[in-house]
């Protein structure tokens, strides 16, 4: 084995050793809360539109039918 390529098996075994060690719960937590608020914010933005959109459509129907 070339020292070259022993250099690259003991970088990857302590990357390997780093992402074991390391506790991603938190970091999935984070994520799931900072989308669910970004979910909500597209959410109120988006229907009081289409309300107003359902609205204006019922009206329309309601006056175009006899």
């Amino acid at each position: 084995m070339t020292t070259t390529r022993a250099i690259e098996y003991r970088i990857a075994r302590q990357l390997i050793r780093r992402r074991a060690a390391h506790n991603p719960v938190r970091a999935q937590r984070l994520i799931t809360a900072v989308s669910f608020v970004a979910c909500l914010g597209v959410l109120a933005i988006v229907v009081p539109g289409l309300l107003w959109v359902l609205l204006a459509g019922s009206v329309v129907v309601c006056l175009g039918v006899r």
